[in-house]
């Protein structure tokens, strides 16, 4: 489990198993090549977001299986300046689930306080019946709205990946796995889209929920 720190922060700012952090579920090794995070061969597990901090930060991996890591290396580069604006943004990144997760009930993804902007989500699916689960509309309620600020068109259109899923890998958006084909009892899904070039801003609060329904 990765866990990042942020100043006199009393509980981390991240916290995240390391191959979900990195856009790889499952507890699996898979390639993968985006703008912000680069996994060679399932080895080389590389992250360029920025992660500001005033004063210090404190990052731990901590392994909280059952076997012994027989070797880990790992390599931090970062830049000192005098000073930072004082409302520089901190980097944070959650991890959630929920199993079994409930028909008709939308999944949380996020349910944050506070001024910020989101970046982006990684999830991971697995479905225990038949029936397609990319239907489910994306729905993030900014500052406190009662309704969508914005509603999605499916899940996998929220992923920018239309008509399906398949494997893909592109700079800002992919499925870096894909378990079988459509339909199939037990498939698994891991996405990722990283909101860079169009951040989902907010002063006040952001929930961000995906309808669970299916097809």
């Amino acid at each position: 489990v990765l866990r990042i720190t942020w100043d006199d922060g009393e509980s981390p700012a991240v916290e995240s198993p390391l191959g979900d952090f990195f856009a790889a579920g499952f507890g699996l090794r898979r390639e993968i090549r985006s703008i912000l995070v680069s996994v060679e061969g399932g080895d080389g597990y590389n992250c360029y977001w920025q992660m500001p901090f005033h004063k210090r930060a404190r990052i731990t991996v901590t392994n909280e299986g059952e076997k012994n890591v027989r070797s880990f290396y790992y390599h931090i580069d970062y830049t000192e300046v005098d000073k930072l604006p004082p409302d520089t943004a901190y980097f944070c990144a959650q991890y959630r689930q929920e199993f079994p997760e409930k028909i008709g009930k939308d999944y949380l993804i996020l349910d944050a306080e506070g001024q910020g902007h989101y970046v982006g989500t990684v999830m991971s699916a697995r479905s225990r019946s038949p029936y397609w689960f990319g239907e489910g509309d994306a729905r993030i309620y900014i500052d406190g709205e009662t309704k969508p600020t914005i509603q999605g068109t499916g899940t996998e259109d929220y992923f920018l990946c239309a008509w399906g899923l398949n494997e893909c890998l592109f700079p800002f958006f992919g499925c870096t796995y894909m378990s079988a084909g459509h339909g199939d009892l037990g498939i698994k899904y891991t996405l990722y889209r990283w909101h860079i070039i169009d951040p989902i801003r907010f002063l006040k609060s952001f929930r961000f929920e995906i309808e669970h329904t299916g097809w």
